[in-house]
């Protein structure tokens, strides 16, 4: 009997969950569903079956520590068991139930890696930090604003209608410095060539 080998590269590490935003996850090279080296990180926005809508971001310790961590809590559960079971048929029923006991408190903790706040959401700062990094707009920050408590929704009407103002007043002013159509080209001046 042979065993496949399987192997590629996969998305995992799952932390930083951003409302309204994704999260963030670390492509690995895989052996055997292990994650062993990691190739890049994403921001994630979206996830449909194996297709990802996502930008590439600088590389996330924390998302390829808490992917190796989760790996090796299922690796202990899966030694635990069988230790658990070959010390069950030596007779030794007191060994296999503290094998169990503590199979099963790794795989507890696997579970709840995905829900402890520290790992899988991402704070304040963090988040306004993978916002800029996604090139999200002012609506997007603002929001962002409101769901982290920062703002109340009136303050961010009143802040988002004056990014508004200011950017009109930007466009005005470039239109203004701009020359009209069908005006002739300013001469050059001789500071303009460079000889060689």
């Amino acid at each position: 009997m042979s065993i496949p080998i399987v192997w590629g590269t996969r998305m995992m590490g799952k932390v930083d969950s951003v409302p309204g935003v994704g999260h963030v996850a670390t492509k690995f090279f895989y052996l055997q569903y292990v994650p062993l080296i990691p190739v890049e990180t994403y921001l994630i926005f979206r996830e449909v079956g194996d297709q990802m809508q996502g930008v590439r971001i600088p590389c996330s310790p924390k998302s390829i520590l808490v992917a190796w961590l989760r790996t090796a809590l299922v690796v202990a559960a899966g030694a635990m068991g069988v230790v658990g079971l070959l010390r069950l048929s030596d007779g030794h029923r007191l060994d296999a139930a503290l094998c169990v006991i503590g199979g099963t408190i790794l795989v507890a903790a696997f579970f709840y890696s995905y829900q402890f706040r520290p790992i899988c959401k991402a704070s304040y700062d963090r988040a306004m930090d993978l916002a800029r990094l996604a090139n999200l707009g002012p609506e997007q920050l603002l929001a962002l604003e409101i769901s982290f408590g920062r703002m109340s929704a009136e303050q961010a009407d009143m802040e988002l209608a004056r990014i508004y103002e200011q950017a009109q007043k930007d466009h005005e002013r470039q239109l203004a410095e701009m020359p009209p159509p069908g005006s002739p080209e300013p001469p050059l001046s001789p500071e303009q060539f460079v000889f060689k």
